[in-house]
Formats: C-alpha cells, structure tokens, sequence
C-alpha cells in the first residue's frame, strides 16, 4: 500500500461521511509510514463536515496547519459547510473571513 490507497480510503470514508472511519485510516495510514498531505487532510474534514462533525473537523484543520499545510479554497468551503449544516452562521462567517 501507498500513500494513495490510504487517501482512496479516507475519501471514500469521506463521501459516505463516516468521520470516525477516516480518521482510522487516517492513524493507520500514520502508523504505515505515510504522511498525511493536503489532500488526505481536506477528505477527513469533509468526512468530520458530512457528519455534523465540526469539533472535529477544526481539530484536523489545526493539525494540518501545524503540519505544515496551509488551508485552501477548498478547507475553507468545507468548513463552512459543516458549520452552516448546524446553523452556526457566526462560524461561517468566520471562516469566510480568513479565506478572503
């Protein structure tokens, strides 16, 4: 396995938002050798906004920042949509704000 199949794997845990099973892959993919890249971190925060997950989602956004990734067009649009899922516009605009 390569660092792709793990990113597969968290993307699908993504789409059919299973947050908790990203995340497994996530530490599994860890525990492998591999290490995370913007991308596997991006699918793991829709998983955590798919699924209402939104501490979650901003623990894995701080994490990608201290690893040295910095968020995206496409971080700050899932987070914003994993607030407005739960009625949290103030989030939401916030989120808009440090994209801008």
């Amino acid at each position: 396995a390569d660092a792709r199949i793990y990113n597969s794997l968290i993307n699908a845990c993504a789409r059919a938002g299973h947050a908790s099973k990203a995340e497994s892959w996530l530490y599994e993919m860890e525990l492998c050798g591999f290490a995370p890249d913007q991308k596997t971190y991006n699918s793991l925060i829709s998983a955590c906004a798919k699924s209402s997950a939104t501490e979650m989602a901003e623990h894995w956004l701080h994490r990608m920042q201290t690893r040295g990734y910095v968020p995206d067009a496409v971080t700050f649009g899932t987070l914003m949509h994993a607030f407005a899922k739960v009625g949290n516009i103030t989030k939401v605009e916030g989120w808009l704000d440090q994209m801008l």
